[in-house]
């Protein structure tokens, strides 16, 4: 019980040190893009992605009208607390560019 202890025990370590970018010496990780491994890899992808999306001509709501985010939030305003609009007016919005 001890054995399968100690190896849970070093996996979840691995495993943290490999999603925070922390290094380890007891492994030597292959380089991904620019050299960089683990949580660094999963934060440079998320800058890109935030760079892109971040640009002066990107709109969310390109795609919707005034009148469908009003109709949306009117349909679905009963779901949630006063002041708040409701989860659901959001799904409402998004669900036919998910399918």
């Amino acid at each position: 019980m001890h054995l399968i202890w100690e190896m849970i025990t070093h996996f979840t370590e691995q495993f943290r040190n490999e999603i925070k970018g922390k290094y380890d010496p007891r492994r030597k990780p292959a380089a991904g893009k620019n050299g960089i491994t683990g949580g660094a890899m999963i934060k440079f992808i998320f800058e890109e992605l935030y760079k892109d999306l971040s640009t002066n001509n990107f709109k969310a709501s390109k795609d919707y009208s005034d009148k469908d985010i009003e109709r949306s939030i009117t349909l679905h305003q009963g779901d949630s607390i006063p002041g708040f609009p409701s989860i659901d007016a959001f799904l409402y919005l998004i669900n036919p560019q998910l399918e």
